[in-house]
């Protein structure tokens, strides 16, 4: 009767170490999709960064473009350069704003990338030690 509890009791464990292993392992299989979807959507936002970064370049360049128009209307003094330089001076306060507007939103590709990165982390991170606890239960 002592063996076949003991027996008993044996075959529990190693039912209970193979549930725990197959839950490691489905873990482990959800830790790599986390880890993926991270990965994609960091790259993602990497990608609108640049674009982001590209916009904000073009726009800088159009300011410079339209800061130098407005020196060289200023040195002429008839209305009608008058008239051209109130829109200049329209349009640069236009890109002054846009590149405002997408230097925030560079920032907040920024700080999004910086978030995806520590997600990935941590997904690898939790990837790593679930696959040490597997490999201890497969010991």
């Amino acid at each position: 009767l002592e063996s076949e509890t003991m027996q008993q009791r044996q075959k529990d464990r190693e039912e209970a170490l193979q549930r725990d292993l197959e839950l490691a392992g489905n873990a482990v299989i959800d830790a790599q999709r986390a880890h993926s979807v991270a990965r994609t959507f960091l790259g993602e936002a990497q990608e609108r960064g640049i674009k982001l970064e590209t916009r904000v370049q073009e726009l800088e360049q159009q300011h410079l473009a339209a800061v130098q128009r407005e020196i060289d209307a200023r040195n002429d003094v008839s209305d009608t350069a008058k008239e051209q330089l109130t829109k200049l001076l329209n349009a640069l306060e236009d890109t002054r704003a846009k590149v405002s507007t997408m230097e925030h939103e560079m920032q907040m590709a920024k700080r999004e990338i910086l978030q995806l990165r520590a997600e990935l982390d941590e997904a690898q991170t939790r990837c790593a030690q679930l696959q040490q606890e597997r490999e201890r239960a497969d010991e």
